[in-house]
């Protein structure tokens, strides 16, 4: 009986040792999995702060592009800013139509590699970087009847 009673507590004995390893290893593994939690989130964070970065300097280039649109057609004559704004209304208006007809005015277009370079663009083009570039004749056609029909201003036309 006393040999059945040290058998029985041997084997609690191991089923505690037992555990009390696995408690160990389950332990160890949370530990584990709350550093890699915290590095996860701190990479997060991380990322937030890159993602908030980014979306400043997009909205800070987008005004910056706005603004030189703007200036740039306070020195165009007022019937070809005023046709160029009533062509984009145009191509919104026709979008799937005119997708990949229209490319857009030449000061769009061009861009030098160098911004010293710019001024160079400006003075050798002059006006002529208002100018539109088109797909084909037809596409200009139909465009200028639009601009005349709606009464949306000038616009200079470059078929390819």
């Amino acid at each position: 009986m006393c040999e059945m009673i040290n058998k029985e507590i041997a084997e609690i004995v191991s089923e505690v040792q037992e555990k009390k390893q696995e408690l160990s290893s389950t332990t160890d593994q949370i530990k584990m999995l709350n550093k890699d939690r915290t590095k996860k989130a701190s990479q997060r964070k991380e990322r937030q702060r890159e993602e908030g970065t980014i979306h400043r300097k997009v909205t800070e280039a987008r005004n910056k592009v706005k603004m030189a649109d703007r200036d740039l057609k306070r020195a165009m004559p007022g019937r070809v800013s005023q046709g160029i704004d009533g062509l984009e209304r145009i191509i919104q208006d026709l979008g799937e139509k005119l997708r990949g007809r229209v490319f857009g005015p030449l000061y769009k277009l061009i861009e030098a590699e160098d911004e010293r370079f710019n001024t160079a663009i400006e003075v050798a083009a002059g006006p002529q970087l208002a100018h539109v570039v088109v797909d084909t004749d037809e596409t200009a056609a139909q465009l200028m009847t639009e601009l005349q029909r709606r009464k949306l201003g000038r616009v200079t036309f470059k078929p390819l």
